[in-house]
């Protein structure tokens, strides 16, 4: 059975003559005729009475009436939905972020959504920058919202926000009372910062602001959670690199946090996705990305 041979049927029973229901399908009458018969015979039963192009319903064609109309509602419905998941109207989007993407973007993010496309339901993974660039690859994410820079041409990305780096330090270290520190000022520093696995490219910068590559046998604390941060910091272990945001969130005794006196150095959050992905989920993220940057440029 068709969809076609439905709307050939209701066309029949609406106008009850063959040769006006052919001519608005603009077809001929023989081949309208063979549709409808052949729709019979699929069904295994008689749905038009027809005399000299008249047509009269039979008590099966009747009821088939009801049906065949909701078939083809059904049958639109379902493909207006499809179109929509098609725009990223509709379905469900994998989202990826590290903690200054929850503080900075996403509340904006998602409250643009919501009002543009309640069709579309976030599904939200808060993941390190290395986690969520091999959920990407494997297809388990749409965007993510990570920390550094990307180089790898499998992925497109747009930097979003850019904060500036300071340093915090025990509130006894000869440099807290200095109000203003250079890089070169830390390069004797031990160092507490994030394991390299989490963010390797950020990882690496940060050691490379710091010379860590210059004087290699001072230790690198690496840490998991940013909790650990001022405590080791306020304990004496070591300095740490951290972005202003990041450092509003310590309030922890026993630390000091100094702008540096550098051209200015910042962290960057971007967003990034699969450059080979066209859905249209993507598409509705990055057009509401793009409002929020031409408001507020990075």
């Amino acid at each position: 059975m068709e969809l076609r041979q439905l709307r050939y049927f209701l066309v029949a029973a609406e106008e009850l003559h063959l040769g006006r229901a052919a001519a608005l399908m603009h077809i001929t009458q023989p081949a309208f005729s063979q549709q409808i018969r052949r729709l019979e015979r699929q069904l295994g039963v008689r749905l038009l009475e027809v005399s000299s192009n008249k047509i009269r319903l039979t008590t099966a064609g009747e009821v088939f009436v009801e049906e065949a109309r909701r078939t083809l509602q059904q049958a639109d419905e379902a493909a207006e939905t499809a179109r929509r998941a098609a725009r990223g109207e509709l379905g469900r989007l994998s989202v990826g972020f590290v903690a200054t993407a929850a503080r900075r973007v996403l509340p904006t993010l998602l409250g643009r959504l919501r009002e543009r496309y309640p069709g579309v339901t976030p599904v939200l993974h808060q993941l390190w920058t290395a986690e969520q660039m091999e959920a990407l690859r494997r297809h388990r994410l749409h965007v993510g919202f990570v920390l550094g820079g990307i180089t790898d041409p499998a992925f497109g990305s747009r930097v979003l926000l850019r904060e500036p780096f300071v340093v915090l330090l025990p509130d006894a270290h000869p440099l807290a009372a200095r109000g203003r520190v250079r890089l070169d000022d830390l390069s004797a520093e031990p160092l507490v910062l994030f394991r390299r696995d989490l963010n390797p490219v950020l990882y690496d910068r940060i050691t490379r602001l710091a010379r860590r590559d210059e004087t290699p046998s001072e230790p690198v604390y690496e840490i998991e959670h940013a909790s650990a941060i001022p405590v080791l910091v306020a304990a004496g272990h070591g300095v740490a690199l951290v972005s202003r945001s990041r450092a509003d969130e310590f309030s922890d005794p026993g630390v000091v946090r100094l702008p540096l006196l550098d051209p200015p150095v910042s962290e960057e959050l971007r967003m990034v996705w699969r450059a080979s992905d066209d859905s249209g989920l993507l598409t509705v993220v990055q057009e509401l990305v793009s409002e929020r940057l031409a408001a507020t440029p990075p």
